[in-house]
């Protein structure tokens, strides 16, 4: 799951294809589901243009070909939704080995001290299991976020930061940084 950057819509953006190719090979569509989720809910509906510049979703597949080869992907883009309907939703869809990954950078653009300052704030938030703090923090991805925080609280699923890190860490420039978080949530 993740924000749709270039294209505005309402509701959750399911694509059109059947695999997503990367140097590691092809990573196929769940398309059963994503044909189960299309005819119901009313929540989603198959936009390849949300998907055709997008590249949020993208750069977690090979860690996730590496992870979990076996894995079937349902790529979904958010646009203007309710989260929790869409976390309702997924619910009563998904199955026990069933994994979510929610995409998403952190603040943008920002001096080095001020964006670690809003991520971090966004980071303890999630942690703490504070989504309407979520949802007014910087992230792009704040909806799925947020979404995902639902389903973990309905399923007991305890949040972990794993690291976190700006592109002044990595690229050395910290007039001007993008932020980036690692959470799990475990049972």
């Amino acid at each position: 799951m993740g924000p749709a950057h270039r294209v505005p819509f309402w509701g959750v953006a399911l694509g059109s294809y059947s695999a997503l190719r990367t140097p590691l090979g092809d990573a196929p569509v769940a398309l059963d589901v994503v044909e189960t989720m299309l005819a119901g809910a009313g929540l989603y509906a198959r936009m390849p243009e949300a998907h055709a510049a997008e590249h949020c979703l993208e750069v977690q597949l090979p860690f996730l070909q590496v992870a979990v080869p076996q894995a079937r992907l349902v790529p979904m883009l958010f646009g203007e939704v309710d989260p929790a309907r869409v976390a309702e939703d997924l619910l009563g869809r998904l199955g026990e080995d069933d994994l979510i990954v929610v995409s998403s950078d952190l603040s943008h653009y920002y001096p080095y001290d001020q964006a670690r300052r809003l991520d971090l704030a966004l980071l303890e938030a999630l942690v703490a299991g504070r989504r309407e703090e979520v949802l007014t923090g910087e992230a792009c991805g704040r909806v799925p976020i947020a979404a995902l925080m639902r389903v973990a609280h309905v399923r007991g699923w305890q949040p972990e930061l794993i690291d976190y890190r700006t592109s002044g860490d990595t690229a050395g420039d910290k007039w001007q940084v993008v932020g980036y978080g690692s959470v799990a949530f475990t049972i």
